[in-house]
């Protein structure tokens, strides 16, 4: 029996003490546990662990997202699905200027040919210049 393609989450991970990394966690093994025939991996931060983990998002450099994209077309995903929230995909150079998430809009365009599921989790009431662009864009 042939292979079937792996569900790709891209988040924060357990044990990261944050609300979205005990998300996808219980996400996970829900699409698992719906999906049994098919494998549900996720690409976390570099604090994530686990089995079927890959811990490669490192915020520390401006071109994160590359390696990230590199896995994707590596594991030819069923479907990517992105957990979002400002702060997890955010890069600052060494002044403190934030990219305003522009490597996450770069790393969606280098793995397009891909389905992809975003979930923002924002507050919309209140939305910055930058985070407003950020969502016309996305």
């Amino acid at each position: 029996m042939r292979k079937l393609s792996p569900i790709v989450l891209i988040s924060s991970y357990p044990p990261r003490l944050c609300g979205i990394a005990t998300f996808t966690e219980e996400a996970r093994e829900f699409i698992q546990k719906k999906n049994p025939n098919r494998e549900v991996v996720v690409i976390s931060h570099t604090d994530g662990e686990g089995e079927g983990v890959f811990p490669i998002i490192d915020l520390g450099k401006l071109d994160w997202w590359k390696p990230v994209a590199q896995k994707i077309n590596e594991l030819k995903p069923h479907a990517v699905h992105i957990e979002h929230e400002y702060g997890l995909y955010n890069y600052f150079d060494s002044r403190g200027h934030s990219d305003d998430n522009r490597g996450l809009l770069s790393l969606i365009e280098a793995i397009s040919e891909w389905p992809i599921v975003i979930e923002p989790h924002t507050v919309h009431g209140r939305l910055r210049d930058a985070e407003a662009e950020f969502l016309y864009i996305l």
